[in-house]
């Protein structure tokens, strides 16, 4: 076994109230949550930083 250092990193698409009516109707009528993520290796998270403040510098 190694004592590799490994982060993950999770994302949502919201949170869905399924106990309540919707504040509005949908145009894709689509009702849903979802949860997405990635893990990433301690050795690349600087790596993986500094291209996304690359890419969202260049968007803005």
């Amino acid at each position: 076994m190694t004592d590799r250092e490994i982060h993950p990193y999770l994302d949502d698409s919201g949170s869905r109230e399924p106990d309540q009516e919707p504040k509005g109707k949908r145009r894709d009528e689509m009702d849903y949550f979802a949860l997405g993520g990635i893990l990433i290796n301690e050795e690349d998270v600087d790596e993986l930083y500094g291209a996304t403040r690359c890419s969202a510098s260049s968007m803005a």
